[in-house]
């Protein structure tokens, strides 16, 4: 059954997420790095608003073990989601403009 994410599922969340963006072969982790870019996800968790803040994610556990996520917003959002991350992007000297600029 699916439960709102915790604090405590960050680091098990991040692994299915980087699934995902590897699928997508987004231009800014082959720039920077995957490590670099776990951090700045990992602290976008943290940001209320943000497309993968911990608030829009549902977590699907077996044995105590995250095994998938879903991840929801408002349509309304979409404008603005990802402002979050971009702050912390550009903190990390990363300049795009948006995680998903590749595929713009």
């Amino acid at each position: 059954m699916f439960r709102n994410a915790k604090e405590e599922d960050a680091d098990q969340i991040l692994p299915i997420l980087f699934q995902i963006f590897d699928e997508m072969e987004l231009d800014v982790f082959k720039e920077v790095g995957d490590e670099k870019m776990a951090q700045v996800i990992k602290e976008g968790f943290f940001q209320p608003g943000y497309r993968y803040g911990l608030d829009n994610i549902l977590v699907n556990e077996i044995d105590g073990k995250v095994v998938a996520i879903m991840v929801g917003y408002p349509e309304e959002l979409e404008d603005t989601i990802d402002e979050p991350l971009i702050k912390i992007m550009h903190n990390y000297g990363i300049k795009e403009k948006n995680l998903f600029e590749s595929l713009h």
